[in-house]
């Protein structure tokens, strides 16, 4: 989830040194190496190498493919869970307001 903070575009993939990821979450740097290297085998992401012909290489892009994939039916129940619960609180509503023929009659 801490590469997904870093995402903002789609077309622009989140690129967070190793090391600094491990500071934000209180890891070690051999640490995030292995969740990342895992999370690539699971098909969970894909690295990038990125390099500048001056510096030479800077931290890997992240591809976040097969997270966005096994994520879409989590965010379809999640979205059809908050679209029921717009319309029960519409159904509350609706029953609270007083009938027109009650208040014509007072």
């Amino acid at each position: 989830m801490h590469l997904v903070r870093h995402w903002w575009t789609r077309d622009n993939p989140p690129y967070p040194s190793k090391k600094a990821i491990a500071e934000c979450m209180n890891l070690d740097v051999s640490t995030v190496r292995r969740c990342i290297a895992a999370m690539e085998e699971a098909g969970l992401l894909r690295r990038e190498a990125r390099f500048d012909k001056n510096s030479g290489q800077k931290s890997n892009e992240y591809h976040l493919d097969g997270l966005i994939k096994e994520a879409i039916p989590y965010a379809k129940e999640m979205i059809d869970a908050q679209k029921q619960r717009r319309e029960e609180a519409a159904s509350r509503r609706i029953r609270k307001r007083p009938k027109l023929e009650a208040v014509k009659d007072k």
